[in-house]
């Protein structure tokens, strides 16, 4: 039974023996946290062993300064042998340069005759003071003093101006938690994340502000605008965008930055400009993003959306099978797919007299009239905007092949029809007498146009003038 007790007790852990253990396994906030505990329940005094654990802790934790508050109890213990005092005195004066005080530690450098220590601090106030800053001049000093405010915020500034944003994003993170008082660094970081659309994070910088309140207005109206958005609120989309588009322009103009919100602004303004039925100006907007972002999904989609309002139904039917090239989940492209596809067979079933909108049984004259007219109608040089000068182009190409599908059926009746004009004595056609001295075809109007080639009749016709001049 003794030697059970025995055993028991030699493997029974101390809460030093577990912290030291913690620590070792890298467990170091765990053990920053028990530490204080038992600190913290200790009334009639301290044990300089916890003190200096947890200063050790603090120190890896990036907290200098409850570290100096820990090695400063530490030093005022008398009993200390003069290797333990120096020790003690060159960790805290390590603890002054990682926060900026180095005043404090050029003291504690002289404190222990530490003539390195104090060259080197002397070196990290010159570097600190210089006018211009380089990558690796920074990168010292934050690693020499990674919690000192005037370090990160230089450091904040030139990561900005270098437009390495990731850099700037981290440390302008960890300036906010030792200096929330510093306002430039705040509005500077809302700023970036509002960009990014990140709202949340946007708040959560702005709450330690009552100075960046007009951030914080401009934030909460661009929450509220995209709400309206996602609840297809037309109206309040309409009366909302053009400030939301400012705010955005006025706020995002100095980051050169992958702009998700700005192309958001703009897809929505694309969307509202299709429901109101502006389809050149939605198509226009959209292809601007895509431009720049070939395969940006949503810009995709709208874009295919005003084609098949357009009435391009193959144009839409390749656009959607690209975007589900890439995402075969898109249930919208799928849905919009299916509807292109049906009314590209609707229109392949049209016959040539439906194409050019006359019933079957129509004479060549009515037929010719109704070609002419929309051949007018659909010059593409009657179009500048490129959305429908396409579609005018695919139009007349289907209009002049169904006008020649009709002529060449209908060739024979035009001969029959030209021969009894002939025989009713219809001076358009009627001959002169072979001995005349005039040409042949002197009588022909300017005008008149040969239906058996419909290519020449469409060139004739068909221009955006030619309206004007019959």
């Amino acid at each position: 039974m003794l030697c059970i007790i025995l055993a028991f007790r030699f493997w029974q852990e101390t809460p030093r023996q577990k912290i030291e253990k913690m620590i070792k396994e890298g467990e170091i906030q765990s053990a920053f946290i028990q530490l204080s505990d038992i600190l913290n329940n200790e009334t009639d005094s301290l044990n300089p062993i916890y003190l200096e654990m947890r200063a050790h802790c603090a120190m890896l934790l990036s907290m200098a300064t409850t570290a100096i508050l820990d090695l400063t109890q530490l030093l005022s213990f008398e009993k200390l042998a003069k290797i333990e005092r120096d020790h003690l005195l060159a960790v805290r004066a390590a603890a002054y340069l990682r926060i900026g005080d180095y005043e404090s530690a050029l003291k504690d450098g002289q404190l222990i005759s530490n003539k390195r220590l104090e060259n080197y601090v002397k070196e990290t106030e010159l570097l600190l003071n210089q006018k211009i800053f380089t990558t690796n001049s920074i990168k010292k000093l934050l690693q020499i003093s990674p919690e000192s405010p005037k370090v990160l915020s230089k450091a904040t500034q030139f990561f900005l101006e270098m437009k390495d944003y990731d850099n700037f994003l981290k440390y302008s993170q960890i300036l906010m938690k030792i200096d929330p008082t510093n306002i430039n660094v705040v509005k500077e970081r809302s700023s970036f994340l509002l960009c990014n659309a990140d709202f949340n994070e946007t708040l959560k910088s702005l709450s330690i502000c009552p100075e960046c309140d007009n951030i914080r207005k401009n934030t909460t109206y661009l929450v509220n605008f995209i709400d309206s958005v996602q609840n297809r609120d037309i109206n309040e989309i309409s009366k909302h965008i053009n400030h939301a588009k400012f705010i955005v322009d006025s706020t995002c103009q100095k980051f050169e930055i992958d702009n998700e919100l700005s192309r958001f602004i703009k897809l929505v303004n694309s969307s509202l400009l299709r429901w109101q039925n502006r389809l050149d100006l939605a198509f226009d907007v959209v292809e601007d993003i895509l431009s720049q972002y070939p395969d940006h999904q949503d810009a995709l989609l709208s874009k295919a959306d005003i084609l098949f309002d357009a009435g391009d139904f193959e144009s839409a039917a390749e656009t959607y099978k690209i975007i589900l090239e890439k995402d075969p989940t898109n249930f919208q492209a799928a849905d919009g797919l299916q509807k292109a596809q049906y009314y590209i067979k609707q229109q392949m079933k049209m016959s040539p007299f439906q194409v050019i909108g006359v019933s079957e049984n129509s004479d060549i004259n009515t037929i010719r009239k109704a070609y002419k007219k929309l051949a007018i109608q659909w010059h593409p040089d009657n179009f500048k905007n490129k959305l429908f000068k396409n579609i005018a182009e695919k139009k007349m190409k289907r209009i002049n092949s169904a006008f020649e599908q009709i002529s060449f059926r209908m060739k024979p009746k035009d001969q029959q029809q030209r021969r009894n004009e002939q025989k009713n004595g219809d001076q358009h056609f009627q001959r002169k007498p072979k001995n005349s001295h005039f040409n042949p075809n002197s009588n022909k109007k300017k005008n008149q146009v040969n239906f058996d080639n419909p290519e020449n009749f469409y060139k004739e016709w068909s221009h955006p003038f030619r309206a004007y001049t019959m």
